[in-house]
């Protein structure tokens, strides 16, 4: 019969034990660096050590290089082959990704939970990197989610029946819109929120963040729109007013103008402006602000007619 590998390993421990309890070999120190856990050789070395040469804890620590609670471990140990680790699994089943997934995709709450509360949630005994994992694989990963009004069934109906008759307007007829709108103008931060989804999914509902804000446009309600003097001067100058969408930035160019005009008191201005320096900002920005701009803002209403269309009223990338 061959002897084994491990049988050659156990023969030569078991002479260098006997070396030793003979006195003709001293116990020298290992140069084998300290471990976290031992591996099944470094196991059958100790008890070996041990067993046939008789050695203390104390004096196999000194000889291997392992600590005494390692020896004494080992020592105890009803056999070399370590035993696996439990443990949070470093990986999750094909069936449980598909159950993640469908729980994450349910609504906004679940698609802004951490790994970490996912895992809580769905009662998975693994940690938040074997979420992160498993979502990564299928596509899924933490975006900062998409600041956009609220939009209801209603008003997506109202949104797309507007578009559906402004579609095909001629460029003329959008130059002679007065557009209006209202900004604010201001420092500060503000609180920003992660969510879970694939990369076209930016403007999934769920994976939206709703700001409440008016509706934007002219006639848009507000109550300086709806003023009889408003109206009155504003019949007095022929200008024939267009009731707007509510809740569609999307559909007012002149918000990419407050972007501009926004970088420009950025780029030019101090931070710490007083009331009346802002005004004189604001003022310098308009008319800094460039016409052929504007006239590409105008330009592409039809094509922010068409998104509205393709989303069914829905969310737009404008």
């Amino acid at each position: 019969m061959v002897p084994s590998k491990q049988h050659k390993r156990v023969i030569s421990l078991e002479i260098d034990s006997r070396k030793i309890r003979d006195g003709s070999v001293e116990p020298t120190a290992s140069t084998t660096p300290q471990r976290y856990q031992l591996t099944r050789d470094d196991r059958l070395q100790i008890q070996v050590l041990r067993t046939y040469a008789g050695l203390t804890y104390e004096q196999i620590a000194q000889r291997t290089g392992f600590t005494i609670r390692q020896v004494q471990s080992a020592c105890q140990a009803n056999h070399p082959t370590p035993q696996k680790r439990k443990g949070r699994s470093l990986f999750l089943k094909s069936e449980e990704i598909d159950r993640l997934i469908e729980y994450v995709t349910r609504s906004r709450y679940t698609r802004r939970l951490s790994y970490s509360e996912l895992a809580l949630h769905l009662n998975l005994n693994c940690s938040k990197l074997a979420i992160k994992s498993a979502l990564n694989s299928r596509g899924y990963f933490r975006y900062l989610a998409c600041r956009k009004p609220p939009l209801s069934q209603i008003n997506k109906t109202k949104r797309l029946t507007w578009a559906e008759e402004h579609i095909n307007w001629t460029l003329n007829q959008w130059k002679t819109i007065l557009w209006t709108d209202e900004s604010w103008v201001l420092k500060g931060r503000h609180t920003r929120t992660w969510v879970t989804r694939k990369k076209d999914e930016v403007f999934e509902d769920t994976c939206i963040v709703e700001r409440r804000v008016r509706s934007k446009g002219w006639m848009d309600g507000a109550p300086g729109h709806g003023a009889q003097a408003t109206q009155k001067r504003i019949r007095e100058h022929g200008i024939n007013m267009i009731h707007w969408p509510p809740f569609s930035p999307d559909l007012n160019p002149i918000e990419m103008g407050w972007n501009w005009m926004k970088d420009f008191i950025q780029a030019n201005f101090p931070d710490n402006l007083n009331a009346n320096d802002l005004r004189i900002a604001l003022k310098e920005a308009w008319e800094a602000l460039p016409e052929s701009f504007l006239e590409e803002l105008i330009e592409s209403m039809p094509e922010r007619c068409k998104a509205i269309i393709e989303a069914k009223g829905g969310y737009t990338r404008y």
